[in-house]
């Protein structure tokens, strides 16, 4: 009788030993499962946030060399997964799926289900400038805006012979007056898209001269000129500035003193302090100031349109933005 229980004892330890072996190994398999899983998803992850950082870089000029460009990178960064890209209505965001369509699990095959479909979905958009710190107290006219090219040459600021009554195309950004009007020339200004200024009357040569020569004397040398500044990015359509050092918004461009915001504004319908709405902004680079004197005076800047890490207050892509700052959104 004794004999018998031992041997059933025995007996039930086996059996209780092979259902622990194998939930032991159930576990086991669950947890290299879900492991697995979990490691696909942040393959998956990057690869779709890095093509759609890529492939916003095109928008909104170029959305077939957008979807082309995003589909590279997924397959650089996830060889061998399913991607597909697609570009939103009005051209300024790009979504990026990367699938695994099928992942091969191990538990699973046990249970009967031996793959399961993985994917991570990425958005990348274009944004405009809404509200932005250090832009230029000069108002550029809607016409010539419309009327120039990119990379073409803009006047800012007026002479007597072409302004209106006695908008020359200063502007009063946060106070009245010369010593206000040439302070924003060296240090720039906070305006914001959409709210109301005042135009500051009279030619100003004098601010004008000095704020301009003080701004453009602690210009960093390296980024003294167009072409140490930008580099054309033929097919996006924009100029991209060549290192941090010569991007003001990067947080190394601190002596980039000739990249600059103004305003674009309405054209002037009289004279007087009359007031502007700014609609936009648009990227200059200053030039220099042309000869200075008597009633001679004005302020001219290279039109570029541009994309880049931009340090400033950013909303919906408005059609016809001059500076565009690309992120992920989603």
């Amino acid at each position: 009788m004794g004999r018998r229980r031992c041997g059933w004892s025995r007996g039930q330890a086996l059996a209780l030993a092979a259902l622990l072996l194998g939930a032991l190994v159930a576990v086991g398999a669950l947890a290299l499962d879900v492991g697995r899983a979990q490691m696909e998803r942040r393959t998956l992850a990057k690869a779709a946030d890095a093509a759609a950082l890529a492939g916003v870089q095109r928008l909104p000029f170029d959305p077939a060399g957008a979807r082309q460009e995003a589909l590279r990178y997924a397959s650089l960064n996830a060889p061998g997964r399913e991607a597909e890209a697609a570009v939103s209505f009005d051209l300024s965001a790009i979504t990026v799926t990367v699938r695994s369509p099928s992942f091969r699990l191990y538990l699973g095959a046990v249970l009967g289900r031996d793959a399961l479909s993985l994917q991570k979905r990425a958005t990348a958009a274009v944004r405009s400038v809404v509200e932005a710190d250090g832009v230029m107290p000069w108002g550029l006219r809607e016409s010539a805006r419309q009327s120039a090219s990119y990379g073409s040459v803009v006047t800012l600021k007026y002479d007597s012979q072409d302004a209106v009554g006695s908008d020359f195309g200063a502007l009063s950004i946060g106070g009245a007056g010369a010593s206000n009007y040439r302070q924003n020339i060296v240090d720039g200004a906070r305006v914001r898209v959409g709210s109301v200024y005042e135009v500051e009357p009279g030619n100003m040569v004098g601010p004008t001269r000095q704020g301009l020569t003080q701004r453009l004397s602690a210009t960093d040398p390296a980024c003294s000129s167009f072409d140490q500044v930008f580099e054309y990015d033929s097919q996006a359509r924009v100029w991209r500035f060549k290192t941090p050092r010569c991007n003001p918004w990067s947080g190394e461009g601190a002596g980039s003193k000739r990249v600059v915001l103004v305003p674009v504004v309405d054209d002037p319908t009289g004279g007087g302090r009359g007031e502007v709405v700014p609609r936009g902004f648009a990227l200059l680079f200053l030039e220099g100031l042309d000869s200075c004197s008597g009633s001679s005076c004005q302020v001219r800047a290279r039109f570029v349109v541009a994309a880049g890490d931009v340090r400033a207050v950013l909303g919906p892509y408005a059609p016809g933005t001059d500076l565009m700052a690309t992120g992920l959104v989603e």
